[in-house]
């Protein structure tokens, strides 16, 4: 597996499938994908072999400050690659990278049952008595 900073044309349609896969990327089309990698801070490609060809198998990216937040989004791994170490290595590489290592603070979001996964890597819970809120484009 090669990790790589950015996420090479010929792998962004695969990044899409993998997008298509999950019910909370569902939906993500290219030219949309492609502004999300030109805007994010950090990018964490693993390009691996299935079936004798490389493929983009894992994928996250970060926006960060540089100072004081950055947050983690779009960790995923392919269904055909979980439980191997990948999104282990991804994460790792993601939070080695100097934007995010110098933050007071990073973040991300969850489901519930995923939360026992990042605490591995010093994830905890928010604040209590905070709001997470957001404004969805309409």
């Amino acid at each position: 597996m090669q990790l790589l900073d950015h996420l090479p044309e010929q792998h962004v349609d695969e990044l899409c499938e993998l997008y298509e896969a999950e019910w909370w990327t569902r939906g993500r089309r290219r030219p949309e994908v492609e502004s999300m990698l030109t805007g994010s801070t950090e990018i964490v490609a693993a390009i691996g072999d299935v079936d004798g060809e490389q493929r983009l198998i894992g994928f996250a990216r970060a926006l960060s400050d540089g100072a004081f937040r950055a947050i983690v989004f779009d960790m995923i791994v392919a269904a055909t690659h979980r439980g191997r170490g990948v999104g282990r290595q991804v994460l790792e590489e993601l939070l080695g990278r100097p934007s995010l290592a110098r933050s007071a603070g990073v973040e991300l979001m969850c489901l519930p049952e995923m939360a026992a996964y990042y605490e591995r890597f010093g994830f905890r819970p928010g604040d209590p008595g905070v709001i997470r809120m957001q404004r969805p484009r309409s």
